[in-house]
Order: structure tokens, then sequence, then C-alpha cells
């Protein structure tokens, strides 16, 4: 017990240093603040993040040589590390939140990287405001369940929450 509590404590301030050395920023915007990466020059995608992780996992979303010559814009979901959870959230009003940072930052349109959990927002954007997505690229929301589907814990370990595009 006190050894699992110790490795617990230490895996906990490595995931606090790794989340500390992020360049990220937050924004108040009608939903409240929201808490993002910006890096990068070149044509904007914004990333959105699935069920595991905010922003830093949205970066995990493709292969960096993919993103590379791309501004990469990867706000937190609602709920996720430094974005508030708003009384009343929606998918209608994240995809308006994905929008309302679009506005915040200049971007007039992205090309939208989504994965997992992070898909319905995504596709709720570009019905919503369809002239800001540039392209839609999105790895499924659930999988089939089956008695091969991972746990969550077991998804997380491999990456099986959705594919890493290459």
């Amino acid at each position: 017990m006190v050894t699992s509590l110790l490795r617990y404590r230490s895996d906990l301030r490595a995931a606090h240093d790794r989340l500390a050395v992020l360049p990220t920023r937050t924004v108040i915007l009608p939903a409240g603040p929201v808490e993002y990466l910006d890096d990068g020059e070149g044509p904007v995608v914004l990333l959105v993040h699935g069920i595991f992780g905010g922003h830093d996992a949205a970066l995990r979303l493709a292969e960096p040589s993919v993103l590379a010559g791309r501004r990469r814009l990867a706000p937190s979901r609602f709920g996720y590390l430094g974005t508030v959870m708003p009384a009343q959230a929606t998918v209608a009003l994240q995809a308006d939140t994905h929008a309302a940072l679009l506005d915040a930052q200049g971007i007039d349109r992205a090309a939208v990287l989504a994965g997992s959990a992070g898909t319905t927002s995504a596709l709720a954007l570009a019905v919503r405001h369809p002239d800001r997505v540039a392209g839609l690229a999105c790895s499924p929301p659930t999988r089939p369940a089956s008695s091969t589907t991972p746990t969550p814990s077991q998804a997380g370990r491999r990456g099986a929450c959705g594919p890493r595009i290459r």
C-alpha cells in the first residue's frame, strides 16, 4: 500500500512537471476561461482532444512530422486542465467556444483534427460554423463493443482510443 501511494505521488509529480513546461495561455471567452496551447507557424490546425488529457493530449493526435510547418492551436475542452466546466455545458456550446477561440486568436479558418470524445464538438463546429473549418479529420468517438474492446485504463496505456494520424 505504501509503495503504491509513493509510486502514485511520484507519477502525479512527474505529470505536473510535464504540464508545467508547456507554453499554455488562458483566454476568457463567453463560456468562461479556456486554457490552450498555440505554437508553430503556418496554416492553423485546431486540435481537439479526447477523454485522456487536455491540451497536452491534443498534441499527440498526430505524428510531429504531420504538424510540421503548421500552427497548432490546442484548447482544453470543458472541464479539462485550466478550462472551466460551464453550468449549462453542451456540445453546441463547446463548438461555439472553439469558434470563439479562433476569433480571439484572429483566425478565420482552421483545419480541425479531433480524436475520440473530441470528435463530437469538432463535428458540431463544422455544422454550426462551416465557414471556419477548412477541413476535418476525426477518429471514431467510440469503438464497437467486443470482447477485445479495451477498458479506459488499457486504452490509455495502449493508445487504443483512436488511430494516430501518420
